[in-house]
Formats: C-alpha cells, structure tokens, sequence
C-alpha cells in the first residue's frame, strides 16, 4: 500500500499544476474535460487488483476537489497499453520506466518527456550478487533455482536476469522461489549463506552496505547491468500549453521542497525529478542497443550464427523467419517450433544472443 499512496501523493501533485485550479477557466486552445493519466500494472506488483482499484478511486475524488475538473487514473496492463493510448489520444499523461521509455520513444514523434526520476543512489542498475566466499566466477557457475529475487523488485532487475541467461544452459543462474522476502532479508541470506545469489537494485545494495557495513562486506557483485534511464513522465503532444507543460516541469523539479512532494519522494525512493538531459538521452540510446525490443533476423544475423560455429543446417531452418520482426518472447517460440530436441538444447540460447548482438545500433522501434 506504501507504493499504491506515493503513487496516489505524486500523481497529484502533477495534476493539480497540470490544469487550471477550480473557478479557472482552461485555456481554449486545451479544450479538456479531465485529465487522463496512465501507470503501467507492473508499478502495482504484489498489490492485490482489489487494493489498486480503491487507490484509484480517492485520487478521482481529490482531483476533482482540487483542480475542478474530472481526473482518471488508469491502470494499463503494461507499457505497450499506455504508448498506444496516448498515440490514440484517449490518455494524456504516462508514467514509464525509463527502459520502456527507450523501446516506444521513436515510434511516436508526439510524446514529450517532460522529468526524469532522480533514484536516491544516483543512477539504475541491477546487481547480481554473491557471498565473497563464493566459487563462482560467473553467472554461468551458478546452477539450478538459486537466484532470490525479492518481493517487489524492480522491472529492469527481470530484465537483465533475462539478458543474462540468454546463451546459458537452461539449467544455470534459474531465479528461486523466494516469495515475500524483501531486499535485506535475501541479503542477509547470501551473506550467511543460506542462499546462493541474490539479483537486487543497486539501490538495495548499497543502502544494505550503508546500513550494515560489517555484514556488506561479505557481499560481491558477480554481474552488473548497465546504467539505465530512470522513470520519465510524458505527455501527449498539443494536450498542454506551453505555460503548463512548464508548470508541470516547474512543480515536479521542485516537488521535493513541498509537504505532498517530500512524501511522495520518500515514499518512492527518490531524491525529486530533473530535467531531461542529453546525458539522459543517450542512456535511452544506449539501452535501445544493449535492450532490443524486437529483433530482425537478417543476413548479418546469419553471418553472425556462421562464425558461432552454428551449421548451416540450423541456420537454413531459421530462414522462413528472415525479416520478421518478433519480440524476443515470440521468437523463442518460433526458434522452439522449427528445431529439434537435440538442437534446441544446444543452440536455442546461441541463436537468440547472437541475433540480439547483431541488431541494428539504433532500432526505430
């Protein structure tokens, strides 16, 4: 419910300055009725669906006390749902992670971003870490189920678990069941060894160290990510004058000064929002790259398998595929149907990491 009131909290204070207060008039070149603002399911994890609906509905009722006018928050089921709502304008404002920011942003020429989230630590990352006794040397080492993953964690720590088991026997770095385990809990696990790995935000990381340095010391980092976007708030194109989109920017780089802004950051985790920055930007395109989406498989990406050492038999299978766009799940299941036993068990993992290597630098999608 902690998540559930500082999305509520913050929310808020981005619609009280995104249109006029009650007995305002709205400017005329923004002819809104309500203001529709969107949040992807996954921000709701481990919230039961009943919780997320009564969270929503206090929300509606404040906006409309405070500002006048109607406001909605929607609940997409992900980030996909949200990119094409706005594009079809039935949404006007979204929240994305920073990663799914980086997949949607060019497809959509009318989305202006207008903060980024500032994480307490100073950046995003996923850590997979291990106790300093450990033997393993890499991700590789570590087999069977022996990855606690803690309740709540962070999307972009999935997605890099995924990243990393791309190439490996099925068999290696397999995420635990480790239900209802928070991060320190997990930690303190690895470092007593009743647990092999733990895959954490590097935020849970370091405050574990701040906050228990003897009991940190016994932790590794075995593989880290790279640094990723944070969380980006975005509007639709001609929603907002540009006096409100200002305003917004304004009130979220400052939220952190007022009483409803402190709570939100300290409920999230985070030391306010900022600009959107070059250096901002080219974390998008860097996460793009190492990140795909969707994958082509194309001559470079046969030319790729080749020097793998993949036979052309194999190869010569995946021909029927060739310039489909597939996202990464619907390609493992397209790998999956036209490869043996034999085959999939060898080179399934090899396909799939060496058509991500050989993905164009900067995907359109």
């Amino acid at each position: 419910m902690v998540l559930v009131r500082s999305l509520v909290t913050g929310l808020v204070v981005l619609a009280a300055v995104a249109v006029p207060r009650s007995g305002a008039q709205p400017p005329k070149d923004v002819p809104l009725s309500e203001v529709k603002i969107g949040l992807p399911k996954v921000l709701f994890k481990d919230v039961h669906e009943s919780l997320i609906q009564l969270a929503a509905q206090p929300f509606n009722d404040m906006i409309q006390k405070t500002v006048g006018m109607k406001g909605t928050l929607i609940i997409a089921e992900d980030y996909k749902v949200l990119a094409q709502r706005l594009k079809a304008n039935t949404l006007d404002i979204a929240l994305f992670h920073g990663f799914e920011y980086a997949w949607i942003e060019k497809s959509d020429p009318n989305l202006i971003p207008l903060a980024v989230t500032l994480p307490n630590c100073g950046k995003v990352q996923a850590c997979l870490v291990v106790n300093v006794d450990s033997k393993v040397k890499c991700p590789k080492d570590l087999k069977g189920a022996c990855v606690a993953i803690p309740k709540g964690s962070k999307a972009h720590c999935q997605m890099f678990l995924d990243r990393i088991r791309e190439g490996l026997p099925e068999d290696s770095c397999c995420p635990m069941k480790y239900s209802g385990r928070v991060p320190e809990e997990i930690l303190d696990d690895v470092v007593q060894g009743k647990c092999e790995a733990a895959l954490v935000d590097v935020s849970s990381l370091l405050a574990y160290q701040s906050d228990r340095p003897g009991a940190g010391s016994w932790l590794k980092v075995l593989k880290d990510s790279e640094l990723l976007p944070s969380a980006v708030v975005v509007c639709r194109k001609g929603v907002l004058t540009e006096k409100q989109i200002q305003a917004v920017k304004d009130a979220l780089l400052n939220c952190a000064n007022t009483a409803s802004g402190k709570a939100f950051v300290m409920f999230w985790n985070l030391k306010g929002f900022g600009p959107v920055t070059e250096e901002y930007r080219e974390l998008l395109t860097k996460c793009r790259t190492s990140y795909p989406v969707s994958f082509t498989i194309t001559d470079q990406s046969f030319v790729a398998l080749r020097n793998a050492k993949v036979p052309d038999a194999v190869i010569a299978k995946l021909n029927p595929l060739k310039n489909k766009e597939l996202s990464r799940g619907d390609l493992e299941k397209e790998i999956i149907k036209v490869l043996d036993q034999d085959e999939k068990k060898e080179f399934k993992d090899m396909i799939l990491v060496h058509i991500a290597n050989s993905a164009p630098s900067d995907p359109k999608k």
